[in-house]
């Protein structure tokens, strides 16, 4: 591996953190211009959308990246260390985003989340954090997996 781990980490972090701003930024934007278009199927549209769009845009920069600069597929191992690494990523990035985020619009941390619903049932919230970490870490395979195979075919055209 020419790049070490933390360096494609870095780079994913950068531009993971770019595409979740611009998105925010956008359906802001949105909900100011047009604020009667909250709860119609066109938000929805473009609340799906858009996600996925912020979603693979990261995974297809990095297999790029990736290809560009090692001239080869991922290995297994690597793929999934990788991908074991982009998703604590993203979990510590969409966590510092949100907490500024609301920090910014309603001046707390927790936006209007009541906290003390959390502390209720700590056991329950475990298991969903971990499934939540289980479901992020293969959708997060699956994108990795899709845009290496999709740089692989542009760097054979190349």
């Amino acid at each position: 591996m020419k790049r070490s781990k933390a360096q494609y980490g870095m780079i994913f972090a950068v531009i993971f953190a770019l595409s979740i701003v611009v998105f925010g930024a956008a359906l802001y934007g949105l909900e100011r211009i047009a604020p009667h278009i909250i709860g119609t199927p066109a938000f929805a549209g473009a609340l799906m959308g858009g996600g996925v769009v912020a979603l693979i845009i990261p995974f297809s920069m990095i297999a790029r990246v990736f290809v560009t600069h090692e001239n080869r597929s991922m290995r297994f191992f690597e793929g999934w260390s990788l991908t074991f690494l982009f998703t604590l990523i993203a979990i510590v990035l969409v966590v510092v985003l949100r907490i500024a985020s609301n920090l910014a619009i309603y001046g707390t941390a927790g936006g209007t989340f009541d906290w003390r619903n959390l502390n209720s049932d700590l056991t329950e919230l475990a298991q969903l954090a971990a499934i939540s970490f289980v479901v992020i870490l293969f959708l997060f395979r699956i994108l990795l997996w899709t845009g290496m195979r999709s740089a692989l075919r542009w760097a054979e055209r190349n």
